[in-house]
């Protein structure tokens, strides 16, 4: 085989895939990348939502959620995604949360366990019918802040006419602009993160039978555990 042709193939074989990174995957990950928010930017949405929604799964996220929740931004807080083995009791005494505290201590205030999703797509669906329940029609949402972009596009799929206002967590690795200087484990999670971002976007322009056929989610009702705070520690499990 000669030299020139050796390079021709070697350039055919090359040439798509380095188009791909350049043209595609490149500006896809830097415009992802611009979606994820930013401590340091962070927005203050005054507006008291119907309730507070917290995935689980991240640093952060149900620490975000109980402060909101003190605040009195919502009177109510999901947390989506808890094991069932997890109690109301049991998450007040790991999380010390005080009962007391003026802005729970009304009886009123709520503090919901779902245990049914497992993953994001089912987190929300789930609320969706939960929302859907309560009449409810805003909310906060807490996730981590690189799993922000894809919990929105979930959630807006799921209850597109809800108002949904993001609250992210950032995890102890800091802001976005450090994440490259940090660690390359955070480098990772954001590039997974990515991925599945993408792939879910890819699936929801299949044709809609495709999509019946391929869902990796699948419809997510809720099974809620219902604890108010301010009264005794009595919760009661609640049947959609």
């Amino acid at each position: 085989m000669g030299i020139k042709r050796f390079c021709r193939i070697c350039h055919a074989v090359w040439f798509f895939p380095l188009m791909f990174f350049g043209f595609i995957w490149l500006p896809a990950f830097a415009w992802f990348y611009q979606q994820i928010p930013i401590e340091g930017e962070k927005v203050t949405y005054p507006v008291r939502t119907d309730a507070i929604v917290v995935l689980t799964g991240g640093q952060g996220r149900f620490d975000k959620g109980l402060k909101l929740l003190m605040d009195g931004a919502a009177g109510e807080l999901l947390v989506s995604g808890v094991s069932r083995e997890v109690k109301p009791n049991e998450l007040v005494e790991m999380y010390g949360i005080d009962t007391h505290h003026p802005a729970l201590a009304n009886g009123v205030t709520q503090i919901a366990l779902d245990h049914a999703p497992n993953n994001t797509v089912g987190n929300a669906e789930s609320t969706a019918a939960w929302m859907q329940q309560r009449g409810y029609h805003s909310l906060r949402l807490v996730t981590s802040s690189y799993h922000m972009p894809r919990s929105l596009m979930e959630f807006h799929r799921a209850m597109p006419e809800v108002v949904i206002i993001p609250e992210p967590a950032f995890p102890e690795w800091g802001t976005l602009d450090k994440v490259f200087l940090v660690s390359r484990g955070s480098l990772r999670l954001i590039l997974w993160e990515f991925h599945k971002y993408m792939a879910r976007r890819l699936y929801y322009q299949l044709p809609e039978r495709m999509q019946v056929l391929g869902d990796v989610g699948g419809m997510e009702m809720p099974s809620i555990t219902m604890m108010t705070l301010g009264s005794p520690l009595n919760p009661q499990p609640v049947t959609p």
